[in-house]
């Protein structure tokens, strides 16, 4: 037996024996270990300077981005006190033309008409084949077109990750619009090995705003404000219809912005998609504390959590103090402008920052984790904090590096795990009840159904089919023509999500035990359109024949009977017929009047309320009142003879702008754009 000394050299000798031959055993396997395997450095000493090609954001500008008192507008546009300035669009279109790497892609109109662009940065070698990889990427979004999980890593190991940034959604949040620009110059210009090595690996989609009109109506209000004790103030909407809302509607996908971007996602398939706020202490990059709801896959919550450390652990190690994550909002409502990508399998998360006064100086003076050091935040920062726009640029940019390196660094794993969560929550979704839904065809009035199946198919891609006979699900009859949402696809889990009823969980860990979500917790979206949907608790009959919508539904509209003076409308439609009333009234040959009593007509009876549309009874009329009906989705019938009912006029609409919330009158007002309603603010 050794005595103590000799069994100490004895260790000695045998740890100073086995530790260059232990270390080379573990330099192999994390070199050889797939998901993180060693990279490029983020920064390479004695790196070549960027192509001079490029225009650098100084001499397109003709300032810094991050300068003192300098905000982008989204188009060059003469601003009131500043005069003629050069803007984000202008900029990321003479990237393009400078660099090989960069396309610009446009994908529609604001709701003022501003337009809506994505600016794609990879390698000129993908390029080359762009086709190849959004093929790839489609594949790996629907694990029914992929034959095997051996298949899925070959394509996994071929295709290219797709990294998409976008900013100001909320406008007054202006600091993300400027780093995107600054991230878009040194994508586009730089030469150096972890530029390289990135854009070989990954796509990065920088959508520089979601919502432009905010952009332009935040900065003209900054630069009328800036000298002036209300430099941090907000303007009372930011954007045509709304404010803070706009990140509230990605479910109805009701904004014209919201209903772009989304279905861009769908064709770029990002796997990684951020989107940059601006609250709290410093950076809060997600993910995202309890609880989170059913259709999230926990391969995501996952991969957030990896990536969120990875960030926090290389911002502390470069110096930077609170940056931190989890102890934000929850990730329950699936509506918001991230969760859209999350609820498509995809990697959705969200940001948060301290900005300067839009681009003034100010000072930090509190924080909810200043000086509070937790394992979420394990480096806090301290008050009073000098802070200005270069700052919380710097600090957002570098986090969005090393976001970029870990998802290069990952990228085969994420491609096959974005494979994976697809064929694991259709497994899911086909393993448990309910296991489909029926939304009979009248279950609702017909505009109604039609918005709700629109919404599914077109807005979420969730696939929708419709019975091409009557058959008997759950032991109820149900007729040829109604939609069937089944459970094996992709999306069939997020399907289960929207169309079931909310069942929120009281966490008993958690210290604050919330009695309610950070936002909104009621999306039922039968409950919400006023339509019936039927959950199954079986499955579907087998030989059930189905038809998929393909597109998106016309309103099936129908007037009955030949030219008449007078038609009845049933009382059914009703957002149907607040867009027909407008167009009516304006027509100075025909008056619309309603029924104060129950009236039989031709054997059918209508009940008092019923709408009468009364025209000169010829076939002119009677061909516009066809065509009216049809696009309005209402149901109508040539009623013979007279008619006895009350006229009805077309209202004076008065809106009140109050000086408290402003979204609630915007959203009013929307609808009465859509529909067509005059009205006075």
């Amino acid at each position: 037996m050794l005595d103590k000394t000799k069994e100490k050299e004895a260790m000695h000798t045998r740890s100073g024996f086995f530790r260059p031959i232990s270390l080379l055993v573990l330099m192999f396997v994390v070199a050889a270990w797939p998901g993180i395997h060693a990279s490029r450095a983020q920064v390479t000493l004695n790196s070549p300077p960027p192509d001079p090609a490029v225009p650098t954001p100084k001499a397109f500008f003709g300032y810094e981005i991050g300068d003192d008192y300098k905000l982008t507008p989204w188009q060059s546009r003469t601003i009131p006190g500043e005069g003629e300035r050069k803007g984000f669009v202008e900029y990321v279109s003479e990237l393009a033309r400078t660099s090989k790497r960069v396309r610009i892609f446009p994908i529609g109109t604001s709701e003022t008409g501003l337009p809506l662009i994505l600016t794609v940065i990879t390698s000129p070698e993908n390029w080359t084949r762009i086709d190849r990889y959004k093929e790839i990427n489609n594949k790996l979004a629907d694990p029914r077109q992929v034959a095997s999980d051996d298949e899925a890593k070959l394509l996994a190991r071929e295709g290219k990750a797709v990294y998409w940034l976008d900013a100001g959604i909320h406008s007054t949040e202006r600091t993300g619009v400027e780093t995107l620009t600054r991230l878009s110059y040194e994508l586009a210009s730089g030469q150096d090995e972890w530029t390289v090595d990135l854009l070989d690996r990954v796509i990065v989609v920088i959508e520089g705003t979601i919502n432009p009109d905010g952009l332009e109506i935040v900065t003209d209000w900054y630069y009328r404000y800036k000298d002036t004790p209300f430099v941090s103030s907000s303007p009372p909407y930011y954007n045509k219809y709304n404010g803070h809302d706009d990140n509230r509607d990605f479910i109805r996908l009701s904004l014209k912005e919201s209903q772009a971007s989304a279905q861009a996602r769908f064709e770029w398939n990002p796997i990684m998609y951020t989107d940059l706020h601006q609250a709290q202490d410093l950076l809060y990059v997600g993910m995202s504390p309890d609880p989170s709801n059913f259709a999230e896959n926990p391969i995501s919550n996952a991969e957030l959590g990896s990536m969120s450390f990875y960030i926090i652990t290389q911002m502390i190690a470069a110096g930077h103090k609170g940056v931190y994550t989890y102890d934000y909002a929850d990730m329950w409502y699936p509506g918001y402008n991230h969760m859209f990508t999350m609820m498509h399998n995809a990697n959705g998360s969200w940001w948060e920052l301290t900005g300067a006064d839009y681009a003034s100086p100010r000072t930090v003076n509190s924080g909810r984790h200043a000086g509070n050091r937790t394992w979420f935040n394990p480096e806090p920062y301290t008050v009073p904090l000098p802070w200005r726009l270069i700052d919380a640029v710097n600090l957002q940019k570098d986090a969005i590096r090393h976001s970029l390196t870990w998802t290069m660094r990952n990228k085969e794993d994420l491609l096959y795990n974005f494979y994976l969560k697809g064929k694991n929550n259709t497994a899911r979704a086909v393993g448990e009840s309910p296991y489909g839904f029926v939304i009979p065809a009248k279950g609702g009035d017909n505009v109604d159904v039609t918005d709700l199946i629109n919404t599914l198919k077109v807005g979420q891609h969730i696939e929708v089919d419709r019975a091409a006979a009557a058959f008997t699900a759950d032991g109820r009859s149900f007729a040829a023509g109604d939609y069937v949402v089944g459970m094996n696809q992709p999306y069939g889990l997020f399907a289960k999500l929207l169309l079931t009823r909310q069942d929120y969980p009281i966490n008993a860990l958690d210290p604050r035990n919330r009695r309610s979500s950070y936002d909104m917790q009621a999306w039922t979206m039968g409950l919400m359109s006023d339509v019936e949907v039927v959950a199954l608790s079986n499955r579907l009959p087998e030989g059930l024949k189905l038809s998929p919508v393909t597109g998106e539904i016309p309103y099936a509209g129908s007037l009955t009977g030949a030219a008449s003076a007078n038609y009845a409308v049933e009382n059914q439609a009703n957002n149907g017929w607040a867009k027909a009333l407008p167009r009516l009234w304006q027509d100075p040959n025909m008056t619309v009047s309603q029924g104060d009593a129950p009236v039989t007509i031709a054997g059918r009876t209508f009940p008092a309320g019923t709408f009468f549309i009364h025209t000169r009874g010829n076939a002119e009329d009677h061909a516009k009142l066809t065509a009216l009906v049809r696009e309005s989705g209402l149901t109508a019938y040539a009623v013979p003879g007279p008619v006895t009912s009350v006229p009805l006029h077309a209202p004076k609409v008065g809106l009140l702008k109050p000086n408290s919330s402003t979204m609630p009158e915007g959203w009013t007002r929307l609808q009465l754009d859509r529909a067509g309603f005059p009205y006075v603010s």
